[in-house]
Parts: C-alpha cells; structure tokens; sequence
C-alpha cells in the first residue's frame, strides 16, 4: 500500500508541476494580495499585534476545557443551542439532524464542512445546496474542475472558459465579462437565499464570555444570508474559542490583515439568534434573521494534538500568509495539503490528526522542504516544519516512509554511506 500511496502522490505531483497556467494565475494574484503591505505595515504596529494574537491563543489552547464550557454556557444563555461532537462522525451526525426536514441549505466559506464530509452528504440525501462565496458558486457549474485557492477557486480559468460552462448549464448565453458573469451569479445566489431554509458558517473566532461568533467577509454574502434564514448553523473546531470578545477581534483583524492585507470589508458579530421585544410582554425571535441558531464545536482530533505536543497547529489563523512564499505550494498549489480543507503545511499536519498519519502522508507529509519560509513568514511564527519532521519520524517508525528512505536507512547501516558502496571504497579517494 505504502509503494502504491507514494506512486500516485508522484504522478499528481507532476500532472501539477505542468499546469503552468494555473501556476502563473496563483502567482499573479498572490502578487496583487501583497500590493497594499508596504501601506498598512507603516501604519499598524503589525509586531506588537503578532505577539499579542500569539498569547491570546497559546493562554486559550492551554485553557480550552475551561473556555469550552464558558462558550457553551454564554451560547445557551443567548439562546443557541450547543453541541460538542468529540470525532467528525458525531459532527456529521449533529448537522444532519439540525438540517432533518429542510430542503434548501446554503453556505458560506468555511472548512469545517469539508472536514467532516457534510457538502457532499447533504447532496448525497437530496438536499439542495448552494455555496454563497463567489469563486465557489463558480465551481458548482464546474465540480470537474480542481480548485485552484481557497479565495479564488477558479482563478485559472478564463472569462471565457467560465461564460462558456455556465452558459451550458443554465442554458442561456453569458457574455464573457466580468460584470455579465458575476450579476448572473449574484441573481442565483440572491433567489437561493430568498427561499434558504439554513444558512450554514463558520467562526473566524468566537468569543467565550460573551457568547458571541466573529464572522469576516468581503462580499457581503454572510450578512445576507444571515438576513434572510430561519435556521443558522454555526460549525467551528475548538480552536476558535478565545476568552472574550476583546480577543476575539485581535484574532480575526490580524487574521484579516496577513491575509487581504486591508481593512475588513464586513464582519458580523452573532450572539444568538435575532429577537424583537418592543411590543406587549412576548420576545419574537428570528424577527429580522434566523429564528434558530446551532453552534456545532469539534474536537476531531485537536485535544489528542495537543496531548501530544502538537498544539502550535491550532493557532493557525488560516491567513495563508504562508502559502505566498512556500516553494511547495508555489509549484505544486492545493494538491500540497489538507484537500480542498486546509492548504499547505499546517494542513498536512491538521489530517494527521482528523483522518490519521496517512492521510497526512497522502496530503504531502513528505513533500514539505523544511525550509522554514513558512515559520519565519506566519504572522505568530508557528513552526511547521518542526512539527513536519516529528510526523516523518512517527511514518518512518511505522514503516509509512517512502521506499527510497528504508534503502538509504538500509545502506548506511550496512555500509556507513547512503550509495551502497562498500566501506572500504572510502579509502579509494583523497
């Protein structure tokens, strides 16, 4: 099995490494998201803002049980209702029922669905389900396209390629223009929403004392989704808690900046679901917004990375600040990482700990450079690479390594060099 893991990881690798359009594109925009750095490094203290969010979330990891249940009394207190689902199964498993007798569910860019498998469950018992961020409402027109970014999708494929495919599925002709391609998508979203029966989120973070879930967008997509649903699903992993609402904004504006590198077009703050209580004595919820709010926490596999000394990944604040200067990804984009979930090196490690030591090695546990570009670039300087090569012990000790690394282990034990060559040819050169 291990031969046949390394050997397809190959041959997708190098189907990859050939796509230099998508290469280029990735590049071009990465370009245009450093465009503003200089601007905001002048008038942010962007090093005291680093240090700050870094105690933030090694005090909250470290005290994750205590602000557990803190978030959970908060959340239950503003009339949400709370479910802690210790393995992806039980996550699923939670979803599914919150969602039992709706039809209509839509989305809006989060990762924890992919890591619990919920997008493609949901469609798989006939739900009806509708990605609200742009670049993935493309590819639902397209599933037979890879994803090139988590923030732009579709970002190698051209206007006209894209008019091209959505015209063919809707059965009507798109011009290829910018303005003529996303009014179409608008439209559809909108008239989706208007009869949404959920709205499905994450959490950039979500504050404990207050009970309260920060949500950061640039489309306004969130806010209308919010707006107009019954029934709000909130799914986060445990590593979003922090202890207040104070923390919470420190996280996600510097989550914001290292990854847009601007101000915040939009952020919501949702402490429960909406209620108006302006008229005789009866509080009226989801008046304005959904009447239902459901905040499934994840475990998955994060207390057992922490136990393990492995906590450092979950201080991740999915900027993907390291992704623009990792030669890995530069060369290779999303096949290095956590599928369409979480990209680069913290992804890697991410699915040793939700799916297991092979997935990781499947998602490019032995692909990593070490480097340390990514350590020395994430703005609360987590080391991946470290964390990279305690894995790559853990799979060579279970005998999960590539072959290559067993006949160099091999060779130098029988021979004292990695070539094979016998110990006496040391002594034939000067």
């Amino acid at each position: 099995m291990r031969n046949e893991v390394y050997a397809a990881l190959r041959s997708e690798v190098n189907e990859r490494i050939r796509e230099s359009e998508r290469i280029e594109r990735l590049r071009f925009l990465r370009k245009l998201l450093l465009k503003n750095r200089d601007k905001i490094e002048k008038k942010i203290p962007l090093e005291d803002m680093r240090k700050r969010v870094r105690e933030i979330k090694e005090s909250s990891i470290r005290r994750i049980e205590e602000l557990l249940k803190i978030a959970t009394d908060s959340l239950q207190e503003n009339g949400a209702n709370v479910y802690f689902a210790k393995t992806a199964g039980d996550a699923l498993k939670y979803c599914l029922e919150i969602c039992e007798g709706d039809r209509k569910i839509t989305t809006c860019g989060t990762d924890m669905p992919w890591e619990i498998n919920l997008y493609q469950t949901l469609m798989d018992i006939g739900k009806e389900l509708h990605h609200t961020d742009f670049g993935y409402t493309l590819w639902q027109y397209m599933p037979e396209e890879r994803i090139s970014s988590r923030g732009a999708p579709m970002v190698h494929l051209s206007l006209e390629k894209i008019a091209e495919k959505i015209s063919a599925k809707l059965h009507g002709e798109i011009k290829p223009e910018e303005e003529a391609i996303a009014n179409k998508i608008k439209e559809i979203t909108i008239k989706f929403v208007a009869d949404a029966d959920v709205g499905i989120t994450g959490a950039n973070a979500i504050a404990a004392a207050e009970g309260s879930v920060l949500l950061l967008h640039d489309t306004g997509n969130i806010t209308k989704v919010l707006g107009t649903v019954p029934k709000h699903l909130v799914i986060a992993g445990i590593e979003k808690i922090v202890p207040d609402l104070s923390d919470a904004i420190n996280v996600v504006r510097c989550q914001n900046l290292f990854m847009t590198w601007r101000t915040v077009k939009h952020m919501n703050i949702v402490s429960g679901p909406t209620e108006m209580k302006e008229i005789g004595k009866k509080i009226m919820k989801g008046f304005y917004g959904p009447k239902e709010m459901h905040v499934v926490i994840v475990d998955n596999g994060r207390t057992s990375a922490i136990k393990q000394g492995f906590e450092e990944w979950l201080y991740c604040l999915h900027c993907s600040y390291c992704l623009r200067f990792c030669p890995v990804y530069d060369q290779i984009g999303m096949r290095y990482g956590y599928g369409d979930c979480h990209p680069g090196g913290i992804g890697v490690i991410r699915s040793a700990f939700t799916e297991g030591l092979e997935a990781s090695i499947r998602n490019g546990l032995f692909l990593c450079a070490l480097c340390g570009v990514c350590r020395e670039k994430c703005p609360l300087r987590i080391d991946a690479p470290k964390m990279i090569e305690r894995l790559r012990e853990r799979a060579l000790a279970e005998g999960l390594g590539p072959k290559l690394a067993f006949e160099l282990k091999e060779s130098i034990a029988q021979h004292g060099n990695p070539l094979k060559r016998p110990k006496l040819d040391r002594f034939k050169y000067p």
